[in-house]
């Protein structure tokens, strides 16, 4: 503040801080006008004239008396100074005090959140392995008793038509738990029993909804994983996106950029997404770094990449994330070939993501 500056510089312009008499006397007159410092430069005026004026005092008195100094005490002073002292000491421990106590309370806040941020992470993680467990070991391919009837617009024609397809067995229990599954998500881990990734895939018509609830439709911040709202897991995109949270504890997409490890790829080649009506396995393709662009932006926006409408803007998106690629994995894919793109925030470049595309070869 500019009145302790003020002070401060008065103080320097009577005395001289190279004389030890002098230096005394701002240490008493500190005391007796009772000077409150709250600025860092005013507590450390302070703080350096205490020090030097007590270590002047002990100094003479070890010369005086010819033994060891002692400490200064409060009663070497007259009453009034002792008043003045003792004024000064309550006020800097209650200042103290207050400083420890929002420590604490911030401390404490802090604890708390990361108990409650893992003990929710615990929840959903639990949630999702008995998800998983209902998912039934059946036969390749084969079908419910359930119908499901999609209703989608012809891209060459315009018309609105209809589909009837049989949603798979084994996803039949979850989807009549929840209407909104379109299929899961699985990689498997060859070290471990448990999958690397083992989810449901979610679609709502807002594109956002799944951001913030779980498979049981409760507000949670791990959210669930969910296909673009412009993909279709009937009319097939040539690319279809799957988002997920990038979550500190590793759930959803948490894990997702391990991918940025050569070694970690050649482990973990091939994913398994299935819709609620086929199953397909998937090989990766590119991992790479990208950003959500503004809309004037030129650069190559991954997740606006559903559909093309020829083989030559096909191959073009093809040559874009190639040159992204972190490495090289030798697998290519033409115009037909079914993608499948994995995308989730990368904290490293505000709006940024990381991303894992891969071909369907089944």
């Amino acid at each position: 503040m500019e009145r302790e500056r003020i002070v401060i510089q008065d103080l320097k312009r009577q005395y001289d801080l190279r004389k030890e008499e002098d230096v005394l006397k701002v240490a008493d007159l500190i005391v007796q006008k009772g000077y409150r410092f709250e600025t860092r430069e005013g507590m450390d005026f302070d703080d350096e004239i205490y020090e030097r004026a007590k270590q002047i005092r002990e100094r003479r008195k070890s010369q005086a008396g010819g033994s060891k100094a002692r400490p200064v005490d409060i009663r070497d002073f007259d009453t009034d100074m002792q008043r003045a002292i003792r004024k000064q000491m309550k006020v800097r421990d209650v200042r103290r005090m207050v400083v420890l106590s929002l420590c604490f309370i911030v401390a404490f806040a802090c604890i708390g959140f990361f108990v409650l941020y893992y003990y929710k992470a615990d929840q959903s993680s639990q949630s999702n392995l008995d998800l998983a467990g209902k998912v039934k070991d059946t036969a390749k391919g084969q079908k419910s008793q359930t119908i499901k009837e999609e209703i989608y617009v012809d891209e060459h024609t315009g018309e609105e038509k209809t589909v009837i397809l049989q949603v798979l067995e084994k996803y039949e229990e979850l989807y009549n738990m929840n209407p909104n599954l379109i299929g899961w998500l699985k990689i498997a881990d060859n070290h471990s029993e448990k999958p690397f990734i083992d989810y449901p895939v979610m679609q709502s018509e807002d594109g956002e909804h799944y951001l913030h609830y779980n498979f049981e439709e409760k507000k949670d911040a791990n959210g669930c994983i969910f296909l673009d709202k412009d993909c279709s897991i009937v009319q097939k995109n040539d690319n279809m996106i799957l988002y997920g949270h990038h979550m500190k504890s590793g759930n959803m997409f948490g894990n997702l950029d391990k991918y940025s490890s050569y070694d970690f790829y050649e482990k973990h080649k091939y994913i398994q997404f299935d819709t609620l009506y086929e199953e397909g396995i998937y090989e990766v393709m590119f991992v790479f770094r990208s950003r959500i662009y503004t809309e004037d932006s030129l650069a190559f926006k991954y997740y606006q990449f559903i559909d093309v409408n020829s083989g030559e803007e096909f191959d073009a998106c093809m040559e874009e994330m190639r040159a992204m690629s972190l490495y090289d994995t030798g697998v290519n894919a033409g115009y037909g070939d079914e993608l499948l793109t994995l995308s989730t925030c990368d904290y490293r470049e505000k709006n940024g993501r990381f991303v894992v595309v891969a071909k369907r070869i089944q």
